[in-house]
């Protein structure tokens, strides 16, 4: 399909009008000329039409929309990839962080990633807060949920499973387990959240 370098509402029709008015065409009861004439019209009105609609409706022009860019305030996706910023708040000797995908959606977010954590002690709460892609002003920690799996390294047979909560005061998420062993463990996590 070819790709047109201009808008529709950008063709200058006022001077194929001119155009065809100075062609040899033109004459009082020439039906060729009148057809095109129509023709000219009925396209500008069209042109004009269609873009007065888009505006109306979404203030998202039609090149962006035919060309499947939309922002996902007006339903479109939005993917990448970051590597999060994390603070350690209790009982954690050492945090990395991995490539972390993320996914924007008509204002829901997904994010998937991995991090290794090493707990300095077992059986105690472990919190630690990873920053998010797209900030949000949460009012309730609920507003954001996830999962957190923990495989330990080094020999340990014993795993976790912990929650993702949101943070209000900051707009982050705060991961929170109880490990089983102060080995390093091998995690991934799961957040899901809408953007308020």
């Amino acid at each position: 399909m070819k790709k047109f370098d201009k808008k529709v509402t950008d063709f200058n029709f006022a001077r194929l009008q001119t155009t065809l008015v100075n062609s040899k065409l033109q004459q009082s009861n020439n039906p060729l000329y009148q057809t095109i004439n129509q023709l000219i019209d009925g396209s500008r009105i069209l042109a004009a039409d269609v873009q007065d609609s888009v505006k109306k409706s979404d203030q998202i022009d039609l090149t962006t929309q035919v060309e499947g860019m939309l922002p996902p305030d007006n339903g479109g996706v939005y993917n990448g990839s970051y590597f999060p910023n994390f603070i350690n708040l209790a009982n954690i000797t050492n945090t990395d962080v991995f490539f972390t995908l993320f996914s924007i959606a008509a204002r829901q977010v997904r994010v998937d990633g991995k991090l290794n954590i090493q707990p300095t002690a077992a059986n105690v709460l472990t919190e630690l807060e990873i920053d998010l892609p797209a900030r949000s002003a949460f009012a309730s920690s609920d507003q954001l949920q996830g999962l957190i799996n923990g495989i330990p390294l080094g020999g340990a047979t014993v795993g976790f499973a912990g929650i993702i909560i949101g943070n209000t005061s900051n707009g982050t998420a705060r991961i929170q387990f109880y490990p089983q062993s102060t080995n390093n463990h091998d995690c991934r996590f799961s957040i899901n959240y809408e953007l308020v």
